[in-house]
């Protein structure tokens, strides 16, 4: 096994930058902030939107954001584009 399979194979979206994807990664707090701040400026279908034009939204830290019901509206509501 190579080095640049087991890249690959453990970071998903460096693989799929290389195949000239578009991807982006970000925390789930930046995210939902991001998305938050957006609601309440009345502007969320214009993030919601350009998170849905990325082939790969890699999000970390998942496991270690409470997401209140704001939150998981927005989260479901990029998770539907």
């Amino acid at each position: 096994m190579n080095a640049t399979y087991t890249v690959h194979r453990t970071n998903p979206g460096t693989a799929a930058a290389e195949q000239g994807r578009r991807v982006r990664y970000v925390t789930t707090a930046a995210l939902v902030n991001e998305l938050t701040e957006a609601a309440d400026h009345k502007q969320p279908s214009r993030v919601v939107g350009r998170y849905a034009r990325l082939d790969l939204l890699s999000l970390d830290e998942l496991g270690y954001v409470h997401l209140g019901r704001t939150a998981r509206r927005a989260e479901v509501a990029v998770k539907r584009r």
